[in-house]
């Protein structure tokens, strides 16, 4: 991982240990913040959605967070533009998440809540990724 993917994976950790983001809002605000994004609040708020779950439990918030950042920096702004990069690249981070943690489902991942300052570590692993990710692309 780069230095750059580094700082901002541990900025993410910080923001969801230690400043009361959840996991979803702290890699969306974290790569914002880092980047100088300037992204519109309606943007940032959305990710608000997404922690713990869905508030469900499915779907890891910070791997959501991530493919929010992605579809925001490379996603498609028309429906004439193809979907196929930005849906490969989706594929790739969904992919490295199970493969790094062995699941993308929250429950599985927190047990059930249980363990939810695993929390913490899955931010920092989709914001380092997403950030090797786009570095490529930019």
């Amino acid at each position: 991982m780069s230095t750059k993917a580094e700082e901002i994976a541990q900025l993410a950790h910080k923001y969801n240990h230690d400043e009361g983001y959840m996991c979803s809002e702290a890699v969306v605000h974290a790569i914002n913040d880092a980047l100088g994004l300037n992204m519109p609040r309606e943007l940032l708020a959305a990710s608000s959605s997404f922690g713990g779950g869905m508030s469900s439990g499915c779907v890891c918030g910070a791997l959501v967070g991530g493919e929010i950042i992605l579809g925001a920096l490379l996603g498609r702004e028309h429906p004439s533009m193809s979907a196929a990069e930005i849906r490969k690249k989706a594929a790739a981070l969904h992919d490295y998440f199970k493969e790094q943690n062995h699941s993308t489902c929250c429950r599985v991942l927190t047990r059930k809540g249980k363990d939810a300052k695993q929390c913490a570590r899955f931010t920092e692993c989709v914001a380092g990724k997403v950030i090797e990710m786009i570095s490529k692309e930019r």
